[in-house]
């Protein structure tokens, strides 16, 4: 549900089963298959005794039927992500101010830099301009990277406002008014498809309805307790298609967290947050 692309299962205890190959074997069959429904495949089974420190740095010789990595060699195996100044540039547009003659657009950079004379693409409009200036408090800049709030102002007279993302043209996140996701729902009140919603992916806002729950699920078991089902209950989890009034940009939340998280508000009080893996 949180989208994790990479697992390693490590066994603790070994020693209170005298380092049993037999026992390992029963737990992890029992865990293989439980992962499978819920559609995890994880890289390594490593069995280990923790409080004796067998397999966490060194190979253990009281696990000689164990030849695979130890905790420590199969950290090594993960891949590293990409940092978010290395992907293409997003900017959701946060607030748009009016200071002396400049109409400065504000934001948080969420993913890439961006730069004084950068062709960007503003969404959902599809409108391309070019960036005039970055905007810095007591600071005179031409950049700004990942994780940095600026303002910036373009070379044409385009009128952003907040909610609008900015993005490099070629390397668009996806506009679409069909979501695919995961949420928890986390009011008493059962969701009916009577009930309004509105959805918020950082700066964007829209009003929206759950069109499809395919799966409500048990949170604490994620087992499936119904199939296209019609409502989900407090604490439940479910896959579900939303379906919004207006198309917004969104990544997968492995990419791009901001874009790939969300929301739903019931009477401006939040009833469900959600997250986004289908996307490319």
């Amino acid at each position: 549900m949180l989208g994790l692309q990479q697992v390693v299962v490590v066994m603790n205890k070994m020693d209170m089963v005298e380092y049993s190959q037999e026992r390992f074997d029963s737990v992890k069959d029992d865990v293989e298959k439980w992962l499978k429904s819920i559609n995890v495949e994880p890289l390594l089974y490593i069995p280990i005794s923790a409080i004796n420190g067998e397999n966490i740095v060194k190979k253990s010789e009281k696990l000689p039927w164990y030849s695979g990595m130890t905790f420590l060699q199969s950290l090594d195996t993960l891949q590293n992500t990409l940092p978010p100044e290395d992907k293409s540039m997003l900017l959701p547009i946060q607030d748009v101010y009016k200071v002396d003659d400049k109409r400065i657009n504000a934001g948080r950079v969420e993913t890439g830099t961006i730069t004084e004379g950068d062709e960007i693409k503003i969404l959902p409009s599809g409108q391309i301009t070019k960036v005039k200036s970055i905007e810095k408090f007591l600071e005179d800049t031409k950049q700004a990277s990942a994780s940095e709030c600026i303002g910036f102002t373009t070379t044409d007279s385009v009128f952003l406002d907040r909610g609008d993302i900015i993005c490099t043209e070629g390397n668009e996140p996806e506009l679409t008014d069909s979501i695919p996701a995961s949420i928890f729902w986390m009011i008493k009140k059962d969701y009916d498809k009577k009930l309004k919603l509105t959805i918020r992916c950082a700066t964007q806002e829209t009003s929206c309805k759950i069109e499809t729950i395919k799966d409500r699920i048990n949170s604490s078991t994620l087992e499936v307790i119904e199939e296209n089902a019609h409502i989900i209950k407090n604490l439940e989890v479910a896959e579900v298609i939303i379906k919004t009034k207006k198309p917004i940009a969104i990544k997968n939340f492995n990419s791009v967290q901001e874009l790939g998280r969300f929301v739903l508000v019931h009477d401006e009080n939040i009833c469900a947050g959600g997250i986004i893996t289908v996307v490319d």
